[in-house]
């Protein structure tokens, strides 16, 4: 939760790390509001973050029985069977960001924008 910095235009998510950025360089994720409100991703992370109620620690974590929320990170398998139980067994979180940049490509959009 301290990687995110919600502005008036958007989201920045600051990597410290990530697969292309191996060397621990700070690196800045910009995420524009969407026009669709019902779509919007940074609407739905503020939702969330203020379910959380809290400002630091993990902003993917598991529920327990009733929907109670822990503080323990939700795992990339875990994530994975949420994906599948939702969108069916041949997708997966990765399937959906690929998709997400395939799309975005066939809109005629840069895909380093």
């Amino acid at each position: 939760m301290e990687n995110l910095s919600f502005l008036e235009e958007g989201l920045i998510v600051n990597l410290a790390k990530s697969k292309t950025n191996q060397y621990s360089a700070v690196e800045e994720k910009a995420i524009l509001y969407s026009p669709d409100f019902k779509m919007c991703p940074i609407r739905t992370l503020q939702i969330w973050v203020q379910r959380l109620d809290r400002t630091s620690g993990p902003v993917f974590v598991s529920f327990r029985k009733g929907e109670r929320l822990t503080e323990r990170r939700l795992t990339d398998k875990h994530l994975n069977l949420i994906v599948q139980r939702y969108m069916g067994q041949k997708y997966s979180a990765h399937s959906l960001r690929v998709s997400f940049v395939m799309v975005a490509k066939l809109a005629g959009l840069m895909i380093r924008k």
